[in-house]
């Protein structure tokens, strides 16, 4: 018993101190998303000169997006890639956190121009937190890094579960914490069901 109150309390700190940069992404970032802040809306647009690419004979409208903006030197996730025959464009959103470019290629000329905002490090945050969500599904984690981030944002959740039922174990075995931790409990459980209660009911 000894050995498992241990090994608990010991990965209840280590795991706690390892995602405390995770949680302060999704904190100050849920903070701006609650207050409707949108850091770097007015962030000025760049547009480069325009660049001769050559347009692969690809289907696939991310491998397509890929290979252009490898031969421009650019990185990132790339958004939806849009075929805009009409207009002879092929529109390719690319994202890092906290900078955005839009690549337009003509096709008829084969000519790419890229525009680029900087909307900075808050709007980066933002973006780190929607990025693992559904839109975009089937596009979303083209690039390494942010696949990876993808997959922290799992082990987020799953420290979290972790960290929730070992501190109420840890709470459980601290006898002279039982008191002020029931009275915690006890209060967090009734505002989570009034609050829930009152958006279903």
């Amino acid at each position: 018993m000894r050995a498992l109150y241990r090994w608990t309390r010991d990965l209840h700190l280590w795991l706690g101190l390892f995602l405390s940069p995770f949680l302060v992404v999704y904190a100050v970032s849920t903070v701006l998303i609650n207050h409707n802040a949108a850091p770097g809306r007015g962030a000025p647009e760049e547009k480069s000169d325009p660049v001769p690419v050559v347009v692969p004979d690809e289907e696939d409208r991310t491998r397509l997006g890929r290979d252009i903006i490898a031969q421009l030197g650019i990185t990132g996730e790339l958004g939806s890639v849009r075929r805009m025959p009409a207009q002879q464009q092929i529109v390719i959103p690319v994202n890092v956190p906290g900078k955005r470019r839009v690549v337009t290629v003509d096709t008829a000329t084969n000519l790419a121009t890229v525009a680029t905002k900087t909307p900075g490090f808050l709007s980066g945050l933002v973006y780190l937190h929607f990025a693992p969500g559904q839109h975009l599904v089937g596009v979303s984690g083209n690039w390494f890094w942010m696949r990876l981030w993808h997959w922290m944002a799992d082990a987020t959740v799953y420290i979290v579960l972790f960290l929730t039922a070992s501190g109420v174990y840890l709470w459980t075995v601290l006898k002279a914490e039982r008191k002020v931790g029931l009275v915690c409990l006890g209060a967090g459980a009734v505002s989570f069901v009034v609050l829930v209660c009152g958006l279903l009911f």
